[in-house]
């Protein structure tokens, strides 16, 4: 078992247009925590599933091209689960899938996922 703080912010916004002009929608930033339990594969040391629950939070902006600006905080239960593909005891891959959040926004729903691949590097 472990717990495990993370950050992260996105590479750019999402529009949307309509009859009333052209809306932008960025998320600035996503903290979460996470309570970690992870279990190797039966055979093989080298592999191990986790599974991870928790709490984030994501700052978001929207902007219209008629000038209208809102901010928002919103907060939501987390969870996800992955793999951790170890080629040493010092390096590996994992490879994962999180849920942060599902809620609603000015007027319309709205998800934040995310599918990751990296690298481990034990010191």
């Amino acid at each position: 078992f472990g717990a495990e703080v993370r950050g992260g912010m996105s590479m750019g916004a999402d529009e949307s247009t309509s009859l009333t002009g052209t809306e932008e929608y960025d998320l600035t930033s996503v903290a979460s925590i996470f309570l970690k339990a992870s279990w190797p594969l039966p055979g093989d040391h080298r592999i191990k599933m986790y599974a991870l629950g928790g709490y984030s939070l994501a700052e978001m902006e929207a902007n219209s091209s008629a000038g209208a600006y809102a901010s928002a905080s919103k907060s939501s239960p987390a969870y996800g689960f992955g793999v951790d593909l170890y080629a040493s005891e010092q390096h590996g891959l994992f490879i994962e899938w999180l849920s942060l959040q599902k809620d609603q926004v000015w007027g319309g729903d709205y998800t934040l996922k995310h599918v990751g691949i990296g690298y481990i590097r034990y010191f």
